[in-house]
């Protein structure tokens, strides 16, 4: 009744969290336009595939869907079929769905086969960007070398437990930075050449980055990123990366040569021994922060990004153009980027579906589009 009442023309669902999947059957049987976004991969798994091992599930044989949603959220019973056989139905009847990598792209095909995907990467405010030579800069001979973001076991606080030992003991002038939080309190705090910067705000990073005199950026989630605005952040303040051979850090980082991607098995002693390498070797150094500064070109701007959404609404409504400004699909589509910012906190978002979850009837009750109770056998 709301829908007819208020002569909604266009739906776009960017996530699927504290909601249930009515939106899919209402909008199909008023025939209104709906796209949707898949900013993580909620969509075909409550626990985004990731085992709470610290790893990629799909990497694990002999990995048990059950056992591990019972671990992470309590959960008991088959909620995974269920899951994906609701979503299958509901996302078939969506006009588009859209990821921002391929290799999202290709991770939801395997779980559900024919759907309608486009990929569409996300843009970036790069105004924002131009006063980078103008940012204050501390004077320092040593090598700064940064993780950023909030840092679990996804993310590879483990490795970074292990850089800060050999950092402190290396011959070589390296100083470690964390620009965030960690899942260990003990790294929490400086120790010798690590230094802790704790959580920032995102406008506050271009000038802690140049003010750390950040050369490299570590970026090493051991789970597939479907975007990673982190990567944009380092490419856009033109610092180059060394990421993991996983999701789209790997996609991005291969396709614009803009760091350095290591196997997926990499220990801290592998980073560390590449970092060195990376020291030892400038002009490679410098051709990549070349190529990073060639990305920072190729990223698409936020204005573009609109302009591009705004074509495909209007593709598929006539009255869209009339009726919308381009402000309205700003604040629209500036919701989704938030959206997949805070996929790339995993603690964060698990939290938020713990407490989404309740008991076993309840979250079933999510992906329920009628609300009916499922049993699990």
């Amino acid at each position: 009744k709301l829908f007819d009442f208020i002569h909604i023309d266009i739906v776009h669902i960017h996530h699927m969290l504290n909601h249930y999947l009515d939106i899919f059957d209402i909008t199909y049987e008023r025939r209104i336009p709906t796209f949707a976004t898949m900013h993580d991969l909620y969509m075909v798994c409550p626990a985004l595939l990731m085992h709470p091992m610290g790893k990629y599930c799909k990497n694990l044989e002999g990995i048990n869907c059950k056992d591990c949603l019972n671990e992470k959220f309590g959960i008991e019973g088959d909620l995974i079929s269920k899951w994906q056989k609701e979503f299958y139905s509901k996302l078939k009847r969506v006009d588009k769905v859209i990821t921002p990598s391929e290799n999202t792209k290709s991770i939801a095909l395997e779980t559900y086969p024919d759907l309608n995907i486009e990929v569409i990467e996300h843009g970036v405010d790069k105004n924002f960007y131009k006063d980078l030579n103008d940012l204050p800069h501390d004077e320092s001979t040593a090598h700064n070398i940064a993780f950023v973001g909030g840092i679990d076991e996804y993310k590879g606080v483990e490795k970074l437990k292990g850089l800060i030992d050999l950092v402190n003991k290396s011959k070589y002038n390296i100083k470690l930075h964390e620009c965030g939080r960690t899942s260990l309190m003990e790294l929490n705090s400086n120790n010798k050449r690590y230094i802790y910067h704790d959580a920032y705000k995102r406008p506050d990073l271009k000038g802690l980055l140049a003010k750390n005199n950040i050369e490299l950026i570590l970026l090493l989630s051991n789970v597939p990123e479907t975007y990673s605005f982190t990567l944009t952040e380092a490419v856009m303040c033109e610092i180059p990366v060394i990421v993991l051979d996983i999701g789209a850090l790997a996609e991005r980082v291969g396709k614009s040569n803009c760091g350095w991607i290591m196997d997926l098995k990499s220990n801290a002693n592998d980073v560390y021994n590449k970092i060195i390498e990376i020291i030892n070797n400038p002009d490679e150094y410098n051709s990549k922060k070349e190529n990073v500064k060639q990305y920072k070109k190729n990223i698409r701007d936020i204005n573009d990004m609109i302009e591009f959404y705004h074509q495909i609404y209007e593709r598929y409504n006539s009255d869209y153009s009339v009726k919308y400004d381009k402000e309205f699909a700003r604040q629209l589509l500036s919701y989704g980027n938030e959206i997949n910012r805070l996929e790339e906190s995993h603690e964060e978002f698990d939290n938020m579906i713990r407490n989404t979850v309740g008991d076993m009837n309840r979250y079933v009750a999510i992906v329920n589009s009628r609300r009916y109770k499922l049993v699990a056998n």
